[in-house]
């Protein structure tokens, strides 16, 4: 998981975006006087929404 600014993402975004892509790797964004934001690939979210859907229904299976 790598941190950065946002400026640091601005001047370098496509680096950053091949990063979070190609090597699967969590993105930090830190904002001066904002929440914070994280970047993950599109394959790594549907994945894991799939996990948490997955442990859903096991849940109310069990209850």
């Amino acid at each position: 998981m790598k941190v950065i600014n946002y400026t640091d993402l601005r001047l370098n975004l496509k680096k950053w975006l091949d990063l979070v892509v190609d090597d699967v790797e969590e993105l930090i964004v830190m904002r001066k006087d904002q929440k914070d934001v994280v970047i993950i690939s599109l394959e790594e979210l549907l994945l894991l929404k799939k996990q948490i859907t997955c442990f859903q229904v096991r849940i109310v299976k069990y209850y």
